[in-house]
């Protein structure tokens, strides 16, 4: 874990209470930080996709069953292949709100199940919700200079998704056949 740990980053606006986070993460851990959260009982709201100046963004939201706090991960993409990882084997509701995305903004979904277009008759050309350049604003515009963004220590919430599950090689000892966590 301390190598993941190291990767994520943590935005929250200051003065709130420390039990919402903003995760900027890295496309390739997305699922393994998703499989932690599943573990610790969040749940998966929505997924929704941004088309920014840097790239394609792909956010998703997460709540806890039982105590207050929400997470996001913000995914961030390359406006020419913009591909992120699937995380429907891991939350099954995620394929109807991925494949959503997928019409408006374009975004592949590396692994999913049904890449099927969910609302639109077909891919379109642009998909209907990519800007121009000239009109996409700045992730810096979106995620205000406010936003604390570094290390993810010190931070309530943080700190307990850091904790999730223990250390990857204790889960993997544990687990008697050796495969990866998730639901499908």
């Amino acid at each position: 874990m301390p190598e993941l740990t190291a990767r994520l980053g943590l935005s929250l606006p200051p003065g709130q209470s420390g039990r919402e986070a903003a995760l900027v993460i890295e496309p390739g851990d997305l699922r393994r930080v998703a499989e932690r959260l599943l573990c610790q009982d969040w749940f998966l709201e929505d997924v929704c996709g941004l088309d920014v100046a840097e790239g394609m963004a792909v956010l998703y939201h997460f709540a806890h069953w039982t105590r207050p706090g929400r997470v996001v991960l913000r995914v961030l993409l390359p406006h020419d292949a913009p591909v992120c990882p699937s995380i429907e084997g891991i939350y099954p509701g995620a394929s109807w709100h991925e494949r959503e995305t997928a019409d408006f903004f374009g975004i592949r979904f590396e692994g999913a199940a049904n890449d099927t277009p969910l609302l639109l008759a077909e891919r379109l050309d642009p998909p209907p919700l990519v800007k121009a350049p000239v009109a996409r604003m700045s992730i810096n515009q979106l995620w205000p200079h406010g936003e604390w963004i570094g290390s993810a220590r010190g931070h309530a919430l943080a700190e307990e998704l850091m904790a999730v599950c223990g250390p990857e090689e204790e889960e993997q000892a544990a687990r008697p056949d050796g495969h990866e966590e998730g639901r499908s």
